[in-house]
């Protein structure tokens, strides 16, 4: 079972039709399954407020560390952490399974190529998610996203990728 914490930024005029757009591309892995619960960390704002609790989600804002709370409030043994304005489709939970079958590690998840050079190198394409077990954070929890990243050193990408939104 995954915990997944989706991290949204931005206005919430441009961002929060993506997210909705997000989440319920997010349905089919709950439906396997696979997502024990959600948690959403977005900027201060009703709208988000709302977008939270339509969709039983756990809600915590950016403000005091939020990105640190938000980590420690996390409680599967696999955690994942996503961009709020991706869209996964089925081979990410695919992608997921397998690897959470294996052992513990970390890994990326990257957004599809949208432009030649990250399709001639695909590693330049933007990180659009984090995968862990639990055990990789034993230390201190990270404040912001490239802390995270910088704490688990992935040294692995998911086959599956993300679309833009």
């Amino acid at each position: 079972m995954l915990s997944l914490l989706i991290y949204c930024e931005g206005s919430e005029a441009v961002a929060a039709p993506k997210l909705v757009r997000a989440l319920s591309a997010l349905v089919p892995g709950v439906v396997r399954g696979l997502m024990a619960d959600v948690h959403l960390l977005t900027p201060a704002s009703e709208v988000y407020e709302a977008i939270a609790a339509e969709a039983g989600l756990h809600h915590l804002t950016d403000e005091a560390d939020g990105f640190g709370r938000s980590l420690g409030a996390l409680k599967g043994p696999w955690c994942l952490a996503l961009a709020g304005d991706q869209r996964a489709d089925g081979a990410l939970f695919d992608a997921l399974e397998a690897f959470i079958a294996g052992p513990q590690r970390a890994a990326l998840l990257r957004s599809a190529p949208q432009n030649l050079a990250q399709r001639l190198l695909p590693t330049l394409a933007p990180v659009s998610g984090l995968l862990w077990h639990r055990a990789q954070l034993a230390a201190a929890v990270p404040s912001s996203w490239s802390a995270l990243r910088a704490a688990l050193r992935p040294r692995q990408t998911l086959p599956a990728r993300t679309y833009p939104l």
